[in-house]
C-alpha cells in the first residue's frame, strides 16, 4: 500500500481543485470540489479512504444538499474496519435548502 503525508491535491481538467486531503494525522479533513471551485463534499476520513464523523454534501449552488454522520469504527488488532456506518439523523434538502427528507440510523 501506499504511505501519504502532508496535503494531497487533485485538479479538474479546467484546473481548478477536485479535492485536497490533509494526511497530517490519522483522521484527515476532507473537502471535494465542483469543477467551478465550488465545495462538493466536506467531510472526514480514516486513512484517506472511509467516512467517519460529520459528512456535508452541497449543491453547486452552495446550498447544503445532505448532511449526517459516519460512525467511527472499532480498531481491531489488525486495524480498523474497512466500512463507515451511517449512524443519527440524516437530513436531504433541495436546492433552496428545504428540508426534504429525514431518516434515523
Amino acid at each position: 500500500g501506499y504511505t501519504y503525508t502532508g496535503i494531497a491535491t487533485e485538479f479538474w481538467d479546467n484546473g481548478t481543485l477536485m479535492s485536497k486531503i490533509d494526511f497530517s494525522k490519522e483522521i484527515q479533513d476532507v473537502t471535494y470540489f465542483y469543477p467551478d471551485g465550488q465545495v462538493m463534499i466536506k467531510g472526514r476520513k480514516i486513512y484517506g479512504y472511509t467516512w467517519i464523523g460529520e459528512w456535508i454534501e452541497y449543491y453547486q449552488n452552495g446550498t447544503v444538499k445532505t448532511k449526517g454522520n459516519y460512525k467511527l469504527w472499532e480498531k481491531s488488532e489488525v486495524g480498523y474496519t474497512d466500512k463507515s456506518t451511517p449512524v443519527g439523523v440524516w437530513e436531504s434538502y433541495d436546492e433552496h435548502g428545504v428540508l426534504i427528507n429525514k431518516t434515523e440510523y
